[in-house]
């Protein structure tokens, strides 16, 4: 996972068929953004045939938000990946995916599409929170499943949103 750093506007990251113990946490492993989804995404995907599992311990499966030096992240495309929380520490409530920042801080994450992907084994049944900062966050054909207890009230499927993210936040 430590390649993410090394992401640059238009690049493919293909992680190969296995399981990956360290998250995908943009605090940690700064990502450059892409510049638009036609040419030039940054595109994180499981090799052609296989498939990717992140399943780390500790907050989050994927931590999608601001950092230094990328003041802003747009145009990633997380495809074809499982992200299992069954590591996941459960007190307090952690979750599998955070886009944009929690607690309303403002490290801002825009254009992020996480498509063809499972979140499965969410702790406390929480699988996704999209900031207040985050906007044009989209879930496209992804399945969310093994969550015990289930938790659907905070939104679509188990996920919550701040204010502007709930714009642009489709859930196909």
């Amino acid at each position: 996972m430590n390649a993410v750093s090394a992401l640059r506007a238009g690049d493919t990251l293909c992680l190969r068929g296995g399981t990956y113990d360290q998250a995908l946490d943009t605090n940690y492993l700064p990502i450059a953004s892409g510049t638009d989804w036609d040419n030039n995404p940054i595109t994180i995907t499981s090799a052609p045939g296989e498939k990717a599992i992140l399943k780390p311990s500790g907050e989050f499966v994927a931590r999608i938000a601001a950092s230094t030096p990328y003041p802003k992240l747009e145009y990633i495309i997380l495809d074809g990946l499982v992200f299992d929380g069954s590591n996941l520490s459960t007190t307090p409530s952690h979750l599998i995916m955070s886009i944009g920042g929690e607690g309303g801080t403002q490290t801002t994450a825009s254009h992020i599409r996480v498509i063809n992907s499972e979140l499965i084994n969410a702790p406390d049944g929480y699988f996704i929170f999209v900031g207040w900062y985050a906007t044009d966050i989209q879930f496209i054909n992804n399945k969310l499943h093994e969550s015990y207890p289930s938790n659907l009230a905070s939104g679509a499927g188990g996920t919550g949103c701040g204010q502007s993210a709930c714009w642009g936040y489709p859930m196909y």
